[in-house]
């Protein structure tokens, strides 16, 4: 029986703009289909569960509340944990969004915002879990927002990257935030060892340490990605944010830990698949 090498999991839900890519017009059940002409077995699985019910949480003021401090607070620590020099903009920002949290004090809370922020967290790390249990020895993770203009060179490229003996343990494949706005441009350097094989050129940046560009599309190597989801599931599920944070806030406790170090989180520039949602 042929060895499973990419497993690749769809964050869905029933009422979102993107139903194309859960058929198999969509970008998951086109690159399944072209990684394995080219040799490279792949299956795909689309999550549209409803998993809120299960959580346990009953939503209200201060889950709510809580929920945007802690986002506050995360944004804080993760810039400092970068480096990143957020400047005078970067102080308004934060600034505004204290004020959020206090005038959130006196308003009803938003029930549907926490019902969708725990459904997108529980399906992540659902798929995540599949992926492991799939045996595939590397797990790609997209958001129903994801898309690529030429399936072939992502195809291309990725199969590439996943037959290199190289230990890169995690690949952010989105254009969400570009370089400059994430401000990470001193954490990152070409690497020497990885190229992209794709038609398109593109370049391959190591970062000194584990950062993110949004949780839209991610490859991760599957002995990293054990790690991970053991990390996730010792956090408990409140304060609730969104998945984006609660993953930083996984990498710099596996950081602390020294399972995840420089050079294992890798950027593609450009990147090949765009995240809908912040780019139409």
């Amino acid at each position: 029986m042929p060895v499973l090498g990419l497993f690749v999991g769809v964050v869905s839900h029933p009422q979102t703009s993107f139903v194309l890519n859960q058929g198999p017009e969509g970008l998951a059940a086109l690159l399944s289909e072209t990684l394995d002409r080219n040799g490279c077995v792949t299956k795909y699985v689309v999550n549209v569960d409803n998993a809120f019910d299960k959580s346990g949480i009953k939503p209200g003021r201060s889950v709510y509340t809580n929920g945007i401090a802690e986002e506050v607070r995360l944004e804080t620590v993760w810039n400092r944990f970068l480096g990143v020099n957020a400047g005078l903009p970067g102080l308004f920002k934060h600034f505004a969004r204290w004020l959020r949290v206090q005038s959130f004090r006196w308003r009803e809370p938003n029930i549907s915002e926490i019902r969708r922020l725990i459904n997108i967290e529980l399906s992540h790390t659902q798929l995540m879990k599949q992926g492991l249990e799939s045996g595939a020895e590397w797990v790609l993770i997209l958001e129903d927002d994801a898309s690529a203009e030429n399936i072939d060179d992502l195809a291309t490229g990725l199969d590439a990257l996943m037959r290199s003996d190289q230990s890169t343990l995690f690949i952010n494949l989105s254009n969400s935030f570009s370089i400059a706005e994430l401000g990470i441009s001193h954490l990152l350097t070409l690497s020497t060892a990885l190229a992209w094989a794709g038609t398109t050129p593109r370049a391959i940046m190591q970062s000194n340490k584990p950062a993110t560009n949004t949780v839209c599309a991610v490859l991760y190597r599957r002995d990293f990605l054990e790690h991970l989801v053991t990390e996730l599931d010792s956090m408990p599920i409140e304060p609730v944010v969104p998945i984006d944070w609660r993953l930083n806030q996984a990498l710099m406790n596996m950081w602390q830990k020294g399972l995840v170090g420089p050079g294992d989180c890798c950027f593609i520039d450009p990147a090949p698949i765009v995240q809908l949602s912040m780019h139409q």
